[in-house]
């Protein structure tokens, strides 16, 4: 069971599957829509993702020398190269992880609210409808504003950061 079908719930259900775990995605949201955003992909990025994938990432990436940090107006800070990277965007790896999904995997429209403790300190995901999913392994994708971290640990907080923007050459 994996809760998220972003980028780690993707990738990480394609390599299970791989090792014969029957994998079911539990996502609330199918059509990943971020436009604009990207990543950069260092090359040992790239060489697992194109093993994931299973083809290399021409069509969907452009190459990267270098990446430059500059002031709001625009004065050269810093210039950092980083050869044999890709830029990449959000949505396009997205649509690239889910057509390589294998056909085992089931991915489901159904967020998850959660995860109980069940019998014997295992847990239990909890979808947003009330269903209790017992699986052998959960895997939690969720993303920033996790449910599955607030209940494994209450704790933890998260520092929001701020990134204006990102120069690419």
């Amino acid at each position: 069971m994996l809760i998220g079908g972003g980028i780690a719930g993707l990738a990480t259900a394609i390599a299970l599957s791989r090792h014969g775990w029957r994998c079911t995605i539990l996502e609330q949201q199918l059509e990943h829509r971020r436009p604009g955003h990207g990543m950069v992909l260092p090359p040992a990025g790239r060489l697992a993702l194109e093993s994931l994938t299973g083809g290399p990432l021409g069509r969907f990436s452009a190459p990267i020398e270098s990446f430059e940090i500059c002031s709001r107006d625009g004065l050269l800070r810093h210039r950092y190269p980083i050869s044999g990277s890709l830029s990449l965007l959000h949505r396009d790896l997205l649509s690239l992880l889910q057509q390589s999904l294998p056909a085992a995997v089931e991915v489901l429209e159904q967020g998850c609210a959660g995860l109980e403790p069940g019998p014997g300190g295992d847990y239990r995901a909890v979808d947003l409808v009330g269903r209790r999913w017992q699986a052998d392994l959960i895997v939690a994708a969720d993303g920033i504003h996790s449910h599955c971290r607030g209940c494994l640990f209450p704790e933890a907080l998260l520092t929001p950061e701020l990134v204006t923007e990102l120069v690419l050459v």
